[in-house]
């Protein structure tokens, strides 16, 4: 039986033309405050989709109100017609913290991530006969130099899946820390590869923590 995982990024879009939106759009910096993520819904894997074996992400823009619900949604990398519609309808579901200028709730674009990944069996989590997966690639983050210069310094805590293959899928934020390198480290643990985690003598998926920190040195 095919299962399927979803997996949803969510960080602060930094650049572009604002969307189509009734009134002043913000964006992070300069006395506005990130959006925060506190209802998230799953898009639908369509079966016609499925059956294609379409996978990948759905990348979009996407205008936080005031009052936290989800305006004008824009897909900004496409995928398919069918995952690129359920990606706008989910996301319209999203429910936020609003960000805020002035201690005042304002409009803010982000940018959100909607992947789709088909995969067969069970996701594991390390013990019980389990392995660990063993990093055998490792990609730093880059440090955005807004952030230095805005001496935000800290840790990021994600999850994520490691595939038989060693590839990572799958990843979360868990412990966000600045918009800007919550996606950097999302970015940078996606092209981590992995001596995948067994069962049995067998490869099999394993969910796995990872924290990237970034410092001032």
């Amino acid at each position: 039986m095919r299962n399927m995982l979803i997996a949803t990024a969510f960080s602060v879009f930094l650049a572009g033309p604002a969307l189509a939106q009734t009134g002043d759009v913000y964006k992070i910096g300069n006395g506005v405050t990130s959006p925060v993520l506190i209802r998230e819904v799953k898009p639908t894997y369509t079966k016609a989709a499925m059956d294609r074996k379409v996978q990948g992400t759905v990348e979009v823009n996407a205008v936080i109100l005031a009052d936290g619900t989800v305006g004008d949604v824009t897909v900004k990398k496409s995928l398919d017609p069918d995952l690129d519609a359920e990606a706008i309808r989910a996301a319209k579901q999203w429910k936020f913290k609003p960000g805020t200028k002035d201690g005042k709730p304002v409009p803010v674009e982000v940018f959100i991530e909607l992947s789709f990944t088909l995969r067969d069996g069970p996701t594991y989590k390390i013990g019980a006969g389990v392995s660990a997966p063993v990093v055998i690639k490792e990609v730093k983050p880059n440090y955005p130099a807004s952030a230095k210069a805005d001496g935000i310094t800290g840790t990021v805590e994600m999850e994520g899946t490691v595939e038989p293959d060693g590839t990572v899928t799958g990843i979360r934020v868990t412990r966000a820390l600045d918009a800007r390198l919550d996606e950097e480290a999302v970015k940078a643990f996606r092209q981590w590869r992995f001596r995948p985690g067994q069962k049995d003598g067998a490869a099999v998926r394993v969910q796995v923590n990872v924290e990237m920190s970034f410092l001032v040195r």
